[in-house]
């Protein structure tokens, strides 16, 4: 991809978590949600929770992992 190709699909990204965002409530959820979407394009090699919030969000590790486990139709054991 040519560095053009990645900021059209970062506008993409964002403009993409902009129609859904209000869904998610507060603020801080709807930045993780926007963080998790973006770790799961961005992280090739570790789609979990710790490498996503550390190297595209904002080091929120846990506040990402209660943000996803408490996503409706997730499991916790």
């Amino acid at each position: 991809m040519t560095p053009d190709d990645v900021r059209a699909t970062a506008e993409q990204l964002v403009h993409f978590h902009d129609r859904f965002a209000s869904l998610f409530g507060k603020a801080q959820a709807q930045d993780h949600a926007y963080d998790y979407i973006k770790g799961l394009m961005a992280c090739p090699e570790r789609k979990s929770i710790e490498p996503i919030a550390l190297l595209v969000g904002h080091g929120d590790v846990s506040g990402l992992q209660k943000f996803v486990a408490a996503a409706p139709g997730t499991t916790t054991t």
